[in-house]
């Protein structure tokens, strides 16, 4: 099994569900139930998604099931080979966010060991025309 189709296709579609949104955008909806407290405060909220992160998900599980029901369907794998690419790309997920919990112990030691990450910066480039020369200044 040396092909990565299917669990390659798990990470862009899990990444398109979970894709995060804009802050300033509310996310969220929040609605109360109806006649299940005596007091309008006590009332059990539910809180939905908003409609932008509702559409994410369908979308993220429509493009997998495509891709599955394709390499299936072309004989080009076997389900076995997406039961095994799908427990290889959750083990890739599950560790990214074991890195990502350590970017505070990197900055720990940079701050240690007295060396500063590089921030980025934007560059100015001048555009080139197609022989190479810079297009400023030319007719």
């Amino acid at each position: 099994m040396p092909f990565l189709h299917f669990g390659y296709c798990l990470l862009i579609g899990l990444t398109v569900a979970k894709i995060p949104l804009n802050p300033t955008h509310p996310s969220t909806t929040t609605f109360v139930i109806p006649f299940t407290a005596l007091h309008p405060k006590l009332a059990p909220q539910i809180t939905m998604p908003s409609w932008r992160q509702l559409t994410c998900l369908p979308v993220g599980f429509l493009y997998l099931m495509i891709i599955l029901i394709g390499i299936i369907a072309t004989t080009n794998h076997f389900s076995l080979d997406a039961v095994a690419r799908s427990i290889i790309c959750g083990i890739g997920w599950w560790g990214n966010d074991v890195l990502l919990n350590l970017l505070a112990l990197e900055d720990w030691f940079l701050w240690a060991a007295g060396i500063h990450k590089p921030e980025a910066a934007v560059v100015d480039v001048e555009e080139e025309d197609s022989y190479g020369w810079p297009s400023k200044g030319l007719l």
